[in-house]
């Protein structure tokens, strides 16, 4: 389990160089592309093989029931707001056809 540290670690470090205030959104996104994207996958396969080898009930396959649930969680939620957020722009784009169709001569 301290590999599983040590990646969280790494990924903790990523997001510490990508708060630099003189670092763009296109350098952050490059940053993380670059060091954390294998790093997260490698940690998920991580933990589905630890949860796989261990007991159930046991601390350690509670820990990654956790981590593997959140991480779910997490990345419904993600897709969720991308979602919403896609709605909106749809949304806003109707209101402006209307209001086009709505002045015109």
């Amino acid at each position: 389990a301290r590999d599983v540290v040590e990646r969280i670690g790494r990924l903790y470090q990523t997001e510490r160089q990508a708060r630099d205030p003189k670092l763009a959104a296109a350098g952050r996104q490059a940053l993380r592309q670059q060091h954390s994207v294998a790093e997260v996958s490698a940690l998920k396969e991580r933990l589905q093989g630890i949860r796989a080898a261990v007991l159930p009930g046991s601390p350690l396959a509670k820990a990654c029931d956790y981590a593997l649930r959140i991480w779910a969680l997490g990345r419904q939620n993600w897709l969720h707001i991308w979602r919403r957020k896609s709605r909106a722009k749809d949304r806003g784009d109707l209101e402006r056809a209307g209001d086009l169709r709505t002045t015109g001569p």
